[in-house]
């Protein structure tokens, strides 16, 4: 990718930023260690997805 296409991609996140493997596998390192939490979705997505379906901050 070149940048103005990696710079668009941290536009459309609330972080300002891609998701990295490390912030997966910091998410799957919480849930492996959480012995009280069960059943539980946790979205590793930056806050893409929060109070809607992930599509409102989209370029058309």
């Amino acid at each position: 990718m070149n940048q103005e296409t990696v710079d668009d991609l941290n536009q459309q996140q609330p972080l300002g930023r891609v998701g990295t493997p490390k912030d997966i596998a910091d998410a799957v390192l919480y849930l492996a260690n959480a012995n009280w939490v069960t059943g539980v979705i946790l979205p590793v997505d930056g806050g893409v997805d929060a109070g809607g379906d992930g599509t409102s901050n989209l370029k058309q």
